[in-house]
């Protein structure tokens, strides 16, 4: 149960690790991720993720998250699970046109 604030905003951003690619309710997003990659959504939380990025691509660990009325096309290769936030509570921001995200960067929600 703990609280946690994300933001990230850049246009060309390029960071490096675990990284997650967040979309939701009205965006228009296309992300495509290769490795070990995971859809996630958030049941039965307190939780506001704004994502808005045209051709983000992310290699790594990575999560694509996809949420209600949403415009989004995902695509994962690797192996991939379908996991489940419950009762948690974040708010994780992120924007960029054409970011190339490999490597650490994570962005984190917690579970109660």
């Amino acid at each position: 149960s703990s609280l946690s604030t994300s933001t990230s905003t850049g246009i060309s951003s390029l960071s490096t690790g675990l990284s997650s690619t967040d979309s939701s309710v009205a965006s228009l997003s296309t992300s495509t991720s290769t490795g070990l990659s995971s859809a996630t959504s958030s049941i039965s939380s307190l939780s506001t993720s704004t994502s808005t990025g045209i051709s983000s691509l992310s290699t790594g660990l990575s999560s694509t998250d996809s949420s209600v009325a949403s415009l989004s096309t995902s695509t994962s290769t690797g192996l991939s699970s379908a996991t489940s936030s419950i009762s948690s509570l974040s708010t994780s921001t992120s924007t960029g046109i054409s970011s190339l995200s490999t490597g650490l960067s994570s962005t984190d929600s917690s579970v109660a």
